[in-house]
């Protein structure tokens, strides 16, 4: 009997079989999990030498494209505004960003330079010295942010030169438009519509995502995250075993690394992994293969992460000295763990329940605990169908409740930038509604799962 002759029941049989299997993926070379390595080394390299490129853009230019907005009234001294949609702007991150680079002294290299990462500061220190410096005046930086990458640069500082603030703001919105429709299009091509409305519907409702280009880098940090999201769910698509898997999550976080100031990293941690998940078991990995393919994702993108991380401080330390490097970042570690600060109490889960709070009442917070609801009828139709295993189930909550883990693991910095670190629960929450909507909808490709 051929395969197009076959009934739908026979079909779905082969899947459940399948799905019953608790087989491990067949043993893969340590080599082929060096390639993950070599491609986080490489990343590496080629980090740093965008940081260099992106410094040569000529600070004067920078300099003198933001001082027309200021002239525009597109920069100003506020650091927090909010927005008719009731969403508070971060102009301090902006303005952070945006000057990044500039108050160099003139000895400095441009290597050196995009290494220590010199800055004018927020809005409310950076505005006074660019109208000093519209006057003849040198720029003074407010400091050398160099625990970061700041791989945004590569936008930034030519954007500002060739396009103006309001064109870095809108260059920055399309890149993120972008990502973010790529991303539903791909998934709605091999799942559903619904499946990848699920996904972007949390997001797009419940976040200050409209609002997204008034802060250029939590857009290039939107675009960041679904990018990633994007080649993460076309890789694996094409080649699945956990080799690749390690190669993709460890290019994902050390992406995340690179681009985020901070913004959605745990929300972006939870959809890389969820998307590898889901896009393994539509093409019919089950059991325990399954689970590997979850467990190395979210794993390998956290060793990317902190990897990139870790090699941004190394290469400070080459500059500024190694010792001087290691105290800021010891400092600077302890006082987002557990550092004192005004708007931060030392108790476990005050940090959840601020951004939880913060989430729930946005604009469309009503619709959250509908979506809850949702998520919570079909994970019981999913195990009562058996399209879903408890220990896939419990691994997608797991997943899910990464921002959560994030939010108290980092507790001074969750709680007063809870406004900001919130926008990780709609992500995480879309990718554990879409997770579950494809596990319920199996039965539509029931032949490509088999496969």
């Amino acid at each position: 009997m051929s395969q197009e002759a076959r009934s739908d029941s026979e079909q779905f049989a082969e899947v459940v079989i399948d799905e019953e299997s608790d087989s491990l993926p067949s043993p893969e070379r340590p080599s082929h999990f060096l390639r993950a390595l070599a491609a986080l080394a490489l990343f590496q390299v080629l980090a740093l030498f965008a940081v260099i490129v992106a410094e040569m853009v000529p600070d004067r230019l920078v300099a003198d494209a933001l001082v027309e907005g200021i002239d525009q009234e597109l920069v100003t001294t506020t650091n927090h505004p909010t927005t008719g949609l009731d969403n508070r702007v971060d102009r301090w991150t902006e303005c952070t960003a945006l000057t990044m680079g500039l108050g160099d002294t003139p000895t400095s290299s441009v290597i050196e330079s995009a290494i220590t990462s010199p800055h004018l500061g927020k809005c409310d220190i950076s505005v006074p010295k660019l109208l000093a410096y519209r006057e003849g005046a040198m720029l003074e930086p407010s400091f050398h942010y160099y625990r970061y990458w700041h791989g945004y640069t590569i936008v930034t500082r030519p954007s500002l030169a060739v396009l103006g603030v309001a064109g870095t703001r809108m260059l920055t919105l399309a890149l993120a438009a972008t990502a973010i429709i790529a991303t539903t299009v791909a998934i709605s091509r091999s799942t559903s519509i619904l499946a990848a409305l699920a996904l972007v519907a949390p997001v797009f409702l419940t976040s200050d995502l409209v609002d997204v280009a008034e802060s250029v880098p939590h857009a290039i940090a939107t675009a960041a995250c679904w990018a990633a999201g994007f080649f993460a769910w076309i890789s694996i698509g094409r080649k699945r075993n956990l080799a690749r898997i390690a190669t993709v999550g460890v290019l994902a976080g050390a992406v995340a690394a690179f681009l985020d100031l901070m913004v959605l990293i745990p929300g972006t941690l939870a959809l890389i992994s969820i998307l590898v998940l889901v896009s393994t078991w539509i093409h019919g990995w089950r059991g325990r293969r399954l689970l590997a393919g979850g467990v190395v994702a979210s794993a390998a993108w956290s060793i990317g992460f902190v990897a990139t991380w870790v090699t941004k401080w190394l290469v400070a330390g080459l500059v500024l000295g190694f010792g001087a490097v290691a105290a800021d970042v010891r400092t600077q570690v302890s006082f987002r763990v557990t550092g004192e600060h005004s708007s931060v109490v030392e108790a476990f889960g005050r940090a959840t329940r601020l951004n939880v709070e913060y989430w729930l009442n946005r604009p469309l917070g009503f619709l959250i605990p509908l979506g809850i609801a949702a998520a919570a009828y079909l994970a019981i139709r999913g195990l009562r169908r058996k399209t879903v295993h408890w220990s896939l189930l419990l691994l997608l909550i797991g997943l899910s409740v990464a921002p959560l883990v994030w939010y108290e693991a980092l507790s001074n910095h969750s709680q007063i930038h809870f406004w900001i670190t919130y926008k990780s629960l709609p992500i995480a929450f879309g990718a554990l509604l879409f997770a579950l909507t494809v596990a319920n909808t199996s039965d539509r490709f029931s032949n490509h799962a088999a496969g």
